[in-house]
């Protein structure tokens, strides 16, 4: 029924003929009912005066004979007159009673219905009382009382009774064929009115309404025919040039929209490419620098000779990462990644930064910023420092006395309520308060300044002023790219110079203060690995590469550091090396001939899924890290969708893989001037880490697991559900003191955040 109601409901409100027909046709029917109603009324009440007339006439009649039959004794002439008298259909009984109510004679109409019920439920009573008072129990019956007097004195009472159901039935009926009379003239009306209706104007304004959802769709060819003079054919011929016009303008939007988007498309494909093209190179470029510099036997002269072809490479790749950042841009790929940090430490770490380079040119660079200035806050970190870099890099470069100054204000202070509902479910705990700042950011330089006529047009992309046509340096890129992460960042790049006297660039940008805890902690000075900790595991690593230079460069930098490293050129080659080696992780590289990395990768955790429904040993699932020269996020975002565990971008730095490594592997490693075990971004290992064996197999980590106390099985796995890596490596502490591989192993789990490998082997360890 739901359906059925719903598309009648849409029809009604869709359409203005049905609306007219239903509206006229309902108050024609209403009136003609209330008219009907008001008419058969008053003819019942006609009838029913008709028929009481009648009975009282009948009593009359009766009261009159009666008294003389009565001295008579003579009852059967009395009956015989009461049923001459009471052969109307209407009347139901007669009866005379005497003066102590006592039948003196009747009659019953025994073919009404409602003595026949009686009779048949009295079931042999005959009695003439019980009879009628049956009769007035089955239905309604209208009684009139008439006395018997002779000369004044009442010998009894004549008792008549009767039915409406006669009048009652021929006055419906009358009112039945009235209703079907105004019901068929009425719809003969409506329907007359309808098709009329329907002819002069819905149709046309149908075809008007279509011809509009046409043009809303976009289906500007078509046109509506009516000839017409009326409004609705001035109607229809505005909408016809409407629609032409319409076609007109948008076939020109049209065309001009595919080739935007053509030459969008075909400049993301050549940069993508491009960036693909420049970056492998660059990447052995960069990559065999940083193995160089790791030989003891190249001297100190060839070394800063290294050195330099390092810090030339690696101002290439700025040049390409500014052009694909303005390309992402203009595309509008870029978006806001704001994360927690220091934001002093950031202004000392960028202080320092050029701290070398200001000393070189005999300028000062000094940072100024007031002492409330909020140390934690949440902005986009990224984009800052970048804006930050180019403004005082621009400004070192152009300054030959003097210096640059780098001013931080805070302009406005703003505080919003938010209740701690993640930690505090009740409705009583306070609110806390999250402040937001408004910062100036201004780098200020006694340089040349940049002439007026300049002014308009430095943050055009590939523009530069002729001061800096004259150093011969730069791109024209690091101030419009500065100008849009900083709209990106919600505020806007500004300029005040003066041609002799220097130049200052400001913007504003709004941060949120945060507290130390939500601070991820970075130390941007990586120390040198030198080798992995002693009694590690011997972790094997796959590098699946194309190119012999990257491939060679990989490997030769695992190896150095004493990984077990094998290569495999294309996808289908690494698959084969992973079907028989197992390696711990492989680098993957995700374009390769004959099968590339995508596919390789697909076929390697659709056979890991496999493994886990036989019953047999399962195959421990490989860590896959994608190593690509791809630049794009939506490559990232392929190589994740195709199982991959993370992606790494060539070029990369040797301090990338071997974080990567520690972060999937929980590998340890001993740094350049520093016999003490560590991890990134950890501290010192303890005697137990130290002391830890290898990567237990999956089986002996379960026997071993079961072996536990059940305190410590519970603490685990309840840790692990939680995913709580502290609580997790607080069991393992407690562990690791009589069973160190066990921890060790346990450990480099958690170290690549594989919970479910912990709780895969408690389960198992339970049923066996």
């Amino acid at each position: 029924m739901v359906g059925p109601w719903k598309g009648l409901k849409s029809r009604f409100s869709n359409s203005l003929a049905l609306r007219y027909l239903t509206v006229t046709g309902a108050a024609v029917l209403g009136i003609q009912a209330v008219w009907g109603l008001i008419e058969g009324i008053r003819i019942y009440q006609r009838q029913v005066d008709v028929l009481e007339e009648k009975v009282a006439a009948q009593g009359e009649f009766l009261s009159e004979v009666a008294p003389e039959a009565i001295f008579n004794l003579d009852f059967l002439y009395l009956e015989t007159l009461m049923r001459q008298t009471s052969e109307d259909a209407d009347i139901i009984y007669s009866i005379i009673l005497d003066r102590k109510g006592l039948p003196l004679t009747q009659y019953l109409n025994h073919e009404d219905p409602l003595i026949a019920k009686a009779l048949a439920s009295l079931a042999g009573d005959t009695q003439p009382l019980s009879i009628l008072r049956q009769a007035a129990q089955e239905g309604p019956v209208e009684r009139i009382i008439v006395p018997v007097d002779s000369f004044g004195q009442t010998l009894g009472e004549v008792h008549i009774g009767y039915s409406k159901r006669r009048v009652y039935g021929e006055v419906s009926q009358a009112a039945l064929s009235s209703l079907l009379t105004t019901l068929t003239v009425g719809f003969v009306l409506a329907v007359t009115t309808y098709l009329l209706f329907e002819r002069e104007v819905r149709r046309p304004l149908g075809k008007l309404a279509f011809l509009a959802k046409d043009l809303e769709k976009g289906k500007l060819q078509e046109r509506v025919i009516l000839p017409r003079k009326d409004e609705i054919g001035v109607l229809g011929r505005a909408l016809n040039r409407m629609a032409r016009q319409l076609q007109k303008t948008l076939e020109g939007a049209a065309q001009a929209r595919d080739e935007a988007i053509a030459a969008s498309q075909a400049k993301s494909e050549f940069l993508s490419n491009m960036s693909h093209e420049l970056r492998t190179p660059l990447n052995a470029i960069l990559g065999f620098t940083q193995l160089l510099e790791r030989d003891d036997s190249i001297g100190k002269k060839q070394k800063e000779n290294i050195r330099v072809v390092n810090r030339s490479g690696a101002h290439l790749l700025s040049l390409i990462n500014n052009i694909l950042e303005m390309s992402k841009i203009e595309a509008g790929r870029v978006s806001i990644e704001a994360n927690a940090f220091d934001l002093k430490e950031l202004l000392k770490s960028i202080q320092q930064m050029f701290l070398e380079r200001a000393k070189s040119k005999a300028i000062h660079i000094t940072f100024d910023y007031p002492l409330d200035l909020p140390a934690y806050v949440e902005a986009d970190e990224g984009k800052l420092r970048q804006v930050l870099i180019n403004l005082i890099g621009n400004s070192i470069k152009f300054t030959e006395q003097g210096g640059v100054s780098v001013y931080v204000e805070v302009l406005e202070e703003r505080a919003e309520t938010e209740r701690e509902t993640a930690i505090s479910p009740s409705d009583e705990e306070p609110h806390s308060n999250i402040k937001h700042h408004q910062l100036r950011f201004s780098v200020e330089d006694t340089g040349p300044g940049i002439p007026p006529e300049d002014l308009g047009t430095i943050f055009e992309t590939f523009t530069q002023t002729q001061t800096g046509k004259d150093s011969q340096q730069g791109t024209g890129l690091g101030l419009p790219l500065s100008r849009k992460f900083v709209q990106l960042m919600g505020g806007n790049l500004t300029v005040q110079s003066a041609v002799g006297e220097g130049t200052v660039f400001s913007f504003t940008i709004s941060v949120m203060e945060t507290t130390a805890d939500r601070v991820k902690t970075s130390n941007q000075q990586h120390s040198r690995v030198i080798k992995l900790v002693p009694g590690q595991p011997r972790y094997r690593l796959l590098v699946a590469e194309d190119v012999l230079e990257n491939r060679r460069l990989l490997v030769g930098l695992l190896e150095a550091v004493g990984f077990e490293v094998k290569e495999a050129q294309d996808g289908m080659e690494a698959l084969k090396l992973w079907q028989s080696w197992s390696p711990h992780l492989i680098w993957m590289d995700m374009r390769m001939p004959v099968m590339d990395g995508y596919e390789a990768t697909n076929q390697i955790r659709e056979a890991e899924n496999l493994g886990k429904t036989n019953h047999g040993r399962q195959k421990p699932v490989t860590v896959i890290l994608a190593l690509t020269a791809f630049a794009f996020e939506e490559h990232r975002q392929q190589a994740i969708e195709a199982g991959c565990d993370d992606y790494v971008r060539k070029p990369f730095q040797e301090h990338e893989v071997f974080d990567k490594l520690n972060q999937y592997l929980g590998v340890e490693y001993i740094y350049e001037g520093d016999d003490a075990v560590a991890r990134p971004e950890e501290g010192p290992q303890s005697p137990t880490a130290l002391a830890a064996g290898e990567v237990l197999p999956m089986e002996v980590v379960i026997e071993k697991l079961a072996a536990l106390s059940m305190t410590q099985r519970e603490a685990l796995q309840a840790a692990a559900i939680r995913l709580d890596k502290q609580a997790a490596l607080d069991v393992i502490t407690d562990i690791a003191e009589t069973e160190p591989s066990l921890a060790h192993t346990l450990k480099g789990w958690i170290g690549s955040f594989r919970f479910d490998k912990i709780l895969d082997c408690l389960n198992r360890g339970a049923v066996v």
